[in-house]
């Protein structure tokens, strides 16, 4: 069994990490596992513990409708949290809108779900950059305070010309991610 994804890598550049830094600085105080820069990513499907045979087979119908999709650019925007104020889990960087990502994941979706695999059904993608899951929140209107002043903070620009088949390896230190098949957008 390997656990697997589908996922956009996120290219670490001065102004992400920069941001990230300073929102790692604002939150200092808190209890926050910090995801390391280099593992940013969108999740655009995640599988969980799937059998190694029928990763050629996935591998095959992700790509069906893929080389006839060109690459895109994101906007990665502000600061944000999951769930809420009162009960914080994730704080993520915002991904604006982007329909060429909206369809990706939904053809995604779509070609997993024919395979005879479970697909969530969800008509809302909220595409984010997870860059901590919060331990313990001591002071929720500093966080609040953070996220209000940052939320549509102007972060990058970036290219996006390909998506992955993951497989995470979960570890104390955190996931290591492991790319099995890299997909080329637009070839």
């Amino acid at each position: 069994m390997k656990r697997i994804f589908f996922g956009v890598n996120i290219p670490v550049t001065d102004r992400i990490r920069e941001f990230y830094n300073n929102t790692k600085i604002q939150l200092e105080e808190e209890k926050i596992k910090w995801v390391p820069p280099e593992n940013l990513h969108i999740t655009l499907l995640f599988m969980g513990d799937t059998e190694e045979s029928y990763i050629p087979q996935i591998i095959d119908k992700a790509s069906i409708d893929q080389q006839y999709r060109n690459a895109f650019s994101l906007k990665i925007n502000g600061l944000g949290v999951f769930k809420n104020y009162s009960r914080p889990r994730v704080i993520w960087m915002g991904i604006d809108p982007e329909p060429v990502l909206e369809s990706l994941k939904f053809s995604i979706d779509k070609q997993i779900k024919e395979l005879g695999f479970d697909v969530e059904e969800t008509d809302k993608f909220r595409p984010h950059l997870t860059i901590g899951r919060v331990k313990n929140m001591n002071d929720r209107n500093h966080l609040k305070e953070v996220v209000e002043e940052r939320k549509n903070e102007p972060v990058d620009q970036i290219e996006i010309s390909n998506f992955y088949l993951y497989e995470s390896t979960l570890t104390k230190k955190g996931p290591i991610y492991n790319v099995l098949h890299t997909f080329n957008l637009g070839e």
